[in-house]
């Protein structure tokens, strides 16, 4: 399994500026490809991230006179894990197939999708891009098997949201994947260790090999009455910090975590610093235990097998 990264920023896409560099963990929004040992190709999210993907595809198969196809998988249906669609480019090209999944939101996903492009919001609406659209919403429980198993789960965020799993199995056995953006944890702010939501993360990304996972603030941001500083609470917004996530992650016994959904406010010195703080509280909960701990990286590469 093949997995790249092409979108790691949350909420809205943050180019460099003035001293604000966003170049090393990128700038662009959601977005990370997922192709199989098969060829199968799975795209996680269409943030800005997906015009840059699109423009590769087009040297992959997906170019005029090709036929290439995919499934695009929606997280939800907020701005910065849709906004890329309507300028991904091979979308625009007659001989393509695309499939675009989500778990069931309160309206159609074509609906949902059809409305981000509806003048006067945008000048090429849905039905103007000329290949083979279609739409599929999965039921709770559901699993798609297509050379690869997706299967899915409700996320803490405000309105629908799902985290996904994906499995591959190789010669050396079973391979996954865990996609889990927007997600809040829920047990910090009743006292606990572990909430509900908490728990049922932990129970789905449980023994995974990657997990990708919502890392949107330090927990100095999430929560700063709990350190005694002043700041606008986070709590509520649907959006977790990396030692809740550490915590879940050792709980559920994964391999390797990579932090994401990048906070338009965190600059690369920032994240660097967020990454080293998180390696020192992991290391503080009794070693490391053989977790891998890394910061999700626009252009980065890397192979489950």
């Amino acid at each position: 399994m093949k997995v790249k990264y092409w979108g790691t920023r949350g909420s809205i896409a943050t180019p460099s500026f003035e001293g604000f560099d966003t170049v090393k963990y990128g700038g662009n929004t959601s977005c990370v490809e997922v192709m199989s040992e098969k060829g199968d190709l799975y795209i996680f999210d269409a943030g800005s991230g997906l015009r840059l993907l699109g423009q590769e595809l087009f040297g992959r198969g997906f170019a005029p006179g090709q036929e290439g196809k995919a499934k695009i998988i929606i997280g939800h249906e907020h701005h910065d894990h849709i906004e890329g669609f309507p300028f991904f480019g091979p979308a625009y090209i007659p001989s393509n197939k695309f499939e675009i999944i989500s778990g069931a939101l309160d309206l159609p996903l074509s609906e949902v999708m059809s409305d981000r492009q509806s003048i006067p919001k945008f000048p090429i609406q849905l039905e103007q891009m000329a290949a083979d659209i279609s739409f599929r919403q999965l039921r709770e429980g559901e699993k798609l098997e297509n050379g690869m198993a997706l299967s899915h789960c409700y996320s803490k965020h405000p309105q629908k949201c799902f985290a996904y799993r994906i499995e591959e199995e190789t010669e050396s056995g079973i391979v996954s994947l865990c996609y889990v953006l927007d997600n809040e944890h829920d047990g910090e702010v009743d006292g606990k260790k572990f909430g509900a939501f908490d728990k049922k993360i932990i129970k789905f990304i449980e023994n995974s090999d990657l997990v990708v996972i919502d890392s949107a603030y330090t927990p100095e941001e999430y929560n700063p009455a709990k350190y005694n500083l002043k700041g606008m609470s986070k709590v509520g917004w649907g959006h977790a910090h990396y030692k809740v996530n550490i915590d879940r992650a050792l709980e559920a016994g994964v391999k390797k975590l990579v932090l994401a959904h990048h906070d338009p406010t965190h600059d690369d010195k920032f994240l660097e610093n967020m990454l080293r703080d998180a390696r020192n509280y992991l290391i503080d909960q009794n070693g490391d235990l053989g977790l891998q701990l890394e910061l999700a990286k626009e252009g980065k590469t890397e192979y489950l097998n």
